[in-house]
């Protein structure tokens, strides 16, 4: 009863896992406005913050407290992926010099910045996975699973790969 499900078929991955890989989709389109904003300075207590719902969320079940349903895990897993998005791209660019970032403990504007884009990124994702519920058709639970199914792969395994050959590549340069 973790996963979301369309026209009577369950999907692929549970809700919270629905929610950081469409949230992460998002968050990477919305990433070239991040970077066109004048704001250069990543706060990292700014980005902690929109994880630990997912933390207390996880926590809350593992030991059967409090209440959360399939709704409160997408939320979760939406603004964690979304803000590591906004957090580690930045800084992975830095590191390969690509772009020009400082980080410090906290930067309200910087709070200001990733707040707006979450929500933004929230909607959107919600927008996007109440459409597929409420078309409640097999097609559409056909295109979300194909979606959901090889955004895993290209999420969990070709970006760490690329990211690895990378920095190898940059610190070879460097060498």
């Amino acid at each position: 009863m973790r996963s979301f499900y369309i026209a009577g078929f369950k999907l692929p991955v549970c809700s919270r896992c629905t929610g950081v890989y469409v949230g992460a989709f998002f968050a990477y389109l919305a990433l070239p406005f991040i970077f066109k904003c004048s704001e250069k300075t990543i706060g990292v207590l700014d980005t902690i913050l929109f994880t630990v719902p997912i933390a207390i969320d996880g926590v809350l079940q593992l030991y059967g407290l409090g209440w959360r349903n399939n709704w409160t895990r997408f939320l979760t897993g939406v603004l964690a992926s979304s803000n590591i998005i906004f957090f580690i791209i930045p800084i992975f660019l830095n590191l390969i010099g690509v772009f020009d970032i400082e980080v410090k403990l906290h930067n309200s504007n910087w709070f200001k910045l990733i707040a707006y884009y979450s929500v933004l990124v929230f909607l959107v994702s919600l927008f996007i996975l109440i459409l597929f519920i409420s078309l409640n058709n097999f097609i559409g639970f056909i295109i979300l699973s194909i979606f959901l199914t090889y955004y895993v792969i290209l999420h969990n395994i070709v970006l760490p790969v690329v990211a690895v050959i990378i920095v190898i590549k940059y610190a070879l340069k460097q060498a």
